[in-house]
């Protein structure tokens, strides 16, 4: 037997389902567990981060646009065209899903009622 078989034959522990790998083995493997546990971990705390963010750009975005709303004193045929318009762009935020139906119906209901 070559020395190379002797390093192989005693990396491994005889069982009585086959030969398992030594402890070694199995604590580099936990080490690596670990490892990916902590990355996941991390990248979870990064995910959630940016989700906020997301949010909070989202929040603003609304905002700005409910402000444009308020700002809005209907009179004109002109004035009528620009809440059709922004009627219109509540609806795509409706659709995109930044704002509920509920909101987008009360905004609605808003800007008709000053024409």
């Amino acid at each position: 037997m070559t020395n190379d078989d002797k390093d192989t034959e005693s990396e491994k522990m005889p069982s009585t389902r086959g030969t398992l790998p030594k402890k070694g083995f199995l604590d580099t493997l936990a080490k690596k567990a670990d490892e990916i546990k902590d990355k996941s971990i991390e990248l979870g705390k990064i995910a959630a981060r940016e989700a906020e963010e997301l949010g909070d750009k989202i929040d603003d975005a609304v905002d700005d646009s409910w402000d444009e709303v308020k700002k809005l004193k209907p009179k004109s045929v002109e004035s009528k065209n620009e809440t059709i318009d922004l009627i219109e762009r509540l609806a795509k935020l409706k659709e995109e899903g930044i704002i509920s139906e509920k909101e987008f119906n009360a905004k609605k209901k808003d800007l008709l009622d000053k024409i």
